[in-house]
């Protein structure tokens, strides 16, 4: 039985996770993924889901400086919906997030939307634990069937 709006929605991402997904006493749900990715599941105050993966802490100094550059670059990259990165300044962890409208997810959306945002968090973690500086284009998304409007490229 669902007891809640979030857990509705929890209910709508069980296909992608093939697992049974659940709200816990704070209504939020955790992920753990198989291959050391984490995913955070809440709704925000205005009813938006907010996806976040903790992508790793990046100790202070020039490499820090460095990650928070490219990881600004690419909020900037398009397309942007494969995710935004933030940072903690408190604890110094580098956090990739998503922000969706509940209301215009299906499973085709929940697939299109998660697969490059996992994809781009693992890098970027993959990357960091190795003490490198991710490359910014190295994740790409799938293309969206229809072309652009008028014409231009992307």
């Amino acid at each position: 039985m669902v007891s809640s709006q979030f857990e509705s929605i929890l209910k709508d991402f069980e296909p992608f996770f093939k697992c049974r997904l659940q709200a816990d006493q704070n209504e939020s749900c955790l992920v753990r993924m198989g291959h050391g990715i984490s995913l955070q599941m809440e709704l925000n105050r205005y009813g938006f889901l907010l996806i976040g993966c903790r992508i790793g802490e990046l100790p202070r100094g020039r490499f820090q400086d460095d990650v928070i550059k490219e990881a600004l670059k690419a909020n900037e990259f398009y397309p942007p919906f494969t995710g935004i990165f933030g940072i903690s300044r408190k604890s110094n962890n580098l956090f990739l997030y998503l922000l969706v409208d509940p209301l215009k997810l299906d499973q085709d959306k929940i697939s299109n939307l998660l697969n490059p945002f996992i994809a781009k968090a693992k890098l970027w973690s993959d990357s960091i634990n190795q003490g490198n500086i991710p490359a910014l284009g190295a994740v790409t998304s799938p293309q969206p069937a229809v072309a652009p409007p008028f014409g231009f490229s992307r």
